[in-house]
């Protein structure tokens, strides 16, 4: 198995599935990648991504692909119950691994890997996707040049109706897009959860979740996640003292409307009755003006990620999602999960986190 890294590099697919022929594609189409093999346990899928690939070696065992493929990475798109030991797999190999989220299904194996591509040296990265998305990008900036002011509170929506899961709930399946975004919006990672959760239509997991995260600084963010609504809603409001944004993916012209509204407290005469009586010498006041649209250039967002992806294994530097916030992520859903067994009451993020770095 050759270990260095070639320009450009030599990738292997895992799973040929609906998000693994997307990642294929851009594989296949940057320069700095190529699709060297696909692996598929299901024959019919292998040979129709072999047929769209046809410069690809198939394979259709895993430890084939390990043992009998010259590559450099592999790209993970398989169900999330064989991240942990396939990643482990591959970088015990000697291979680059790109994860698909989530990382793991546990901070103990997400901990694992993270170890594991230290000691081995290797570029070990998690499938945030959205983190490549140049709407989240732009609004990241308009936060960290301060144009919304002090951020106090984001709520977000990411609601479809069905691509129901038996293998996992809607808050593993979905919630990783949410957390992984507002930490990153934030640059940091929460450190308390309060979760419920529900099955409704009675499937083995739970297709309905609300989330309450609070963060440094006071900041706290709320989601929901559902599979049972009418509507695709993938939306997130930011709430600062000074403006508001709303981030809309499923608008493709104007994705990031900000809103120069906000409340502002107005001082006020006091007189010696108010000051006996105990009301304040102040009020608040709703200020409201001028809504505007940044400029978002059209990229997608995969290809940036396998991009990335490529760069940091020739490079040697670290991914944006890397493996420590692919485990922050497991380890707010792990907790996530311990709040709603609880009732929704409010626990703590175990483990060590860290803050998350700019694009």
């Amino acid at each position: 198995m050759t270990l260095a890294a070639h320009m450009p590099v030599r990738l292997a697919l895992v799973g040929a599935g609906y998000w693994g022929v997307k990642l294929a594609r851009n594989i296949a189409d940057s320069p700095h990648t190529e699709l060297t093999a696909i692996c598929d346990a299901d024959a019919v899928r292998l040979a129709a991504a072999v047929r769209r690939h046809p410069g690809a070696v198939a394979a259709g065992l895993f430890a084939d692909l390990l043992t009998e493929v010259d590559v450099d990475g592999v790209v993970l798109a398989t169900p999330p119950c064989d991240h942990a030991w396939q990643a482990e797999a591959a970088l015990r190999a000697g291979l680059h691994v790109l994860v698909e989220k989530p990382l793991a299904l546990s901070t103990k194996d997400a901990d694992r890997l993270c170890a594991l591509a230290d000691s081995q040296r290797r570029t070990l990265m998690t499938g945030h996707t959205f983190l490549f998305s140049e709407p989240v990008r732009v609004l990241r900036g308009l936060i960290e040049r301060g144009e919304l002011g002090r951020i106090l509170y984001l709520s977000g929506q990411r609601l479809h109706l069905g691509a129901f899961r038996l293998d996992h709930s809607a808050l593993w399946d979905l919630g990783p897009h949410d957390v992984s975004i507002i930490s990153y919006l934030l640059g940091a990672a929460p450190f308390a959860v309060a979760c419920r959760q529900f099955s409704l239509i009675g499937a083995p997991v739970e297709d309905v979740a609300f989330v309450t995260l609070e963060y440094p600084g006071g900041v706290v963010a709320q989601f929901q996640n559902s599979r049972l609504d009418p509507r695709k809603v993938r939306q997130l409001t930011v709430v600062g003292d000074r403006k508001m944004a709303v981030y809309d993916d499923t608008d493709p012209e104007w994705p990031i409307r900000v809103y120069d509204k906000g409340v502002e407290r107005a001082e006020l005469p006091m007189s010696v009755d108010d000051v006996e009586d105990g009301f304040g010498q102040f009020k608040f006041e709703v200020r409201s003006g001028d809504v505007w649209a940044p400029k978002v250039r059209a990229r997608e967002p995969l290809r940036e990620e396998i991009d990335h992806f490529a760069a940091c294994v020739l490079n040697g530097t670290r991914p944006i999602a890397d493996g420590p916030a692919g485990r922050d992520v497991v380890a707010v859903l792990e907790a996530a999960e311990r709040s709603a067994a609880d009732g929704g009451r409010r626990v703590d993020v175990e483990g060590r986190l860290v803050a998350h770095t700019a694009a």
